[in-house]
């Protein structure tokens, strides 16, 4: 064994789990009238919480209540005034409720999302009462306000696609969807103060945030997240610097210049962007020589900024290695990888794959809060971590992601996920 692989201790060898993550346990009510997207919030909380570490839920009331009657609710079921039905609504959420808390006191649950209405305050209060009896759990209240008419339309068309409607002439459909929203608007009681409850109210998707009695890291991290939260349409372009001369030689990081094939890429890659006739482009890059140079030609049109967040994995001692000789001289040290490549941190200040997550947090937010296209141009596991997120993959799946060179990948978001078209150039047509 390597005298440097003997002095590292397996904490040092491996980021734990733990590592980035603090010890909170919080129940998330999602409020506000039927299509508002509080499902589509939940999803994109999820998405942005179960990617930076946090085993994360979503609990929809609506699907409990077709599991257990069916979908042959009429508008009638939601009146208020029908207390036989009023009373199957609150049992459903409150036997969903016993299915987070169970979830998070003993399968490992960090934060789980109750998706329902929850527009009233007696409801909430039955739902705080019942969470009282739990010491160790957070609340937190998310309501989505919508007054933008066209936003309010596109929702609605989104949930008459809907299991409840799909048995459902069109018309019929959106009548009985029109006289059910009727039913809660009659009761809705929007979140205020006065209910001394934590929350957070979004006004037409982030076009206002407002909150109430905010305390502790983990509900500050939603507060920052759904502030820069957004659903308007763009693309996510992303793409690896071109070839470089250590890609030819294998070696790890470094800091090298593209290859002759890398610079072939390099103009491919902008005579395919310019031909997309994209009037706002965003573009970021490592503070690397290779991105810089692959956005090189790029930059006669569009403005490029340059970020440490995006730069390669960094492999410690291991900079200027090939894999290969990595195997031979340390194999102890190669060994814990092929084990391990989510946690496996390289030796002498190097990093792991959640390190990396951790790193990319605020490159996250930032793509996110964009409302024209953005492109990252970066390296592989950068790519990966940040893959990871818009494909909603597990994470130990992260480190195996393909992340070819020479190809770009476009990512659509919608309100169901995402779209993905990957495009490998094809460099024989380019000459310079």
């Amino acid at each position: 064994m390597s005298d440097q692989s003997r002095n590292r201790s397996k904490s040092r060898i491996f980021t734990s789990d733990s590592d980035y993550l603090v010890g909170e346990k919080i129940i998330i009510f999602m409020t506000g009238l039927p299509a508002r997207g509080k499902s589509y919030i939940a999803r994109f909380l999820k998405r942005y919480l179960s990617w930076s570490g946090y085993n994360v839920k979503v609990f929809n009331v609506g699907n409990h209540r077709r599991e257990k009657l069916g979908t042959q609710q009429t508008h009638k079921f939601f009146d208020h005034d029908d207390k036989q039905n009023k009373d199957i609504r609150d049992q459903l959420a409150m036997s969903v409720l016993e299915t987070v808390i169970y979830w998070l006191n003993h399968e490992g649950g960090h934060v789980g999302i109750h998706d329902a209405t929850n527009s009233t305050v007696e409801r909430r209060q039955k739902l705080l009462a019942r969470i009282q009896k739990e010491k160790s759990i957070q609340t937190l209240f998310i309501e989505s306000v919508c007054t933008d008419t066209a936003m309010l339309e596109a929702n609605i068309n989104l949930k008459l696609e809907s299991p409840d409607y799909r048995h459902l002439d069109p018309k019929q459909a959106r009548s009985d969807f029109e006289a059910r929203l009727r039913n809660y608007e009659k009761v809705y009681q929007p979140l205020d103060e006065s209910e001394h409850l934590p929350y957070i109210k979004l006004i037409n998707v982030g076009h206002q945030v407002m909150t109430n009695d905010i305390h502790g890291y983990l509900v500050s991290q939603i507060v920052f997240c759904l502030m820069n939260y957004h659903v308007y349409p763009r693309r996510i372009w992303l793409t690896r610097h071109g070839e470089s001369q250590d890609n030819v030689q294998e070696l790890l990081g470094g800091d090298s210049h593209l290859s002759p094939l890398g610079k072939i890429f390099s103009e491919a890659l902008s005579d395919y962007m310019f031909a997309q006739k994209i009037p706002e482009l965003k573009i970021y890059t490592s503070t690397l020589v290779r991105t810089i140079e692959t956005a090189k030609p790029l930059r006669t049109k569009y403005k490029t900024r340059q970020t440490r967040i995006l730069n390669e994995i960094y492999a410690g001692c291991f900079e200027g290695m090939t894999y290969e000789q990595i195997k031979k001289k340390m194999p102890e040290e190669f060994e814990a990888r092929q084990k391990d490549k989510l946690r496996y941190r390289y030796p002498n200040g190097g990093e792991s794959y959640l390190d990396l997550v951790e790193r990319l947090k605020p490159i996250i937010i930032e793509i996110e809060r964009q409302r024209s296209d953005v492109m990252i141009i970066s390296h592989q596991a950068v790519l990966r971590t940040l893959s990871a997120y818009f494909e909603q993959v597990d994470k130990e799946l992260l480190p195996f992601l393909s992340i070819p060179l020479h190809t770009i990948i476009c990512i659509t978001p919608t309100p169901f996920g995402k779209l993905e078209k990957r495009i490998a150039l094809n460099l024989s047509l380019i000459h310079i």
